[in-house]
């Protein structure tokens, strides 16, 4: 047996952790996110920005931007 173990399961790593008496804080969260094109790189934030008001974020990533908002604590409901 290892020291150490990595376990890559995402929202699911709770599941298989949980069988070997191990409790994970992970949660599966559903959010909506676009990824849009920096058409003017002169206009685009360099860092993010989160407006608490609107539950917004905004992410500078390289030539594109991701907005975000809301967050639904919906279980291991896949549905859309």
């Amino acid at each position: 047996l290892a020291d150490t173990y990595v376990l890559c399961l995402g929202a699911e790593s709770p599941v298989l952790a949980r069988k070997i008496g191990l409790g994970l804080p992970i949660y599966p969260v559903k959010g909506y996110s676009m990824t849009i094109p920096i058409v003017d790189q002169a206009l685009a934030p360099k860092l993010p920005v989160i407006d608490e008001h609107n539950l917004v974020a905004i992410t500078p990533m390289d030539d594109r931007i991701r907005v975000t908002a809301t967050a639904e604590f919906a279980g291991y409901d896949r549905s859309h």
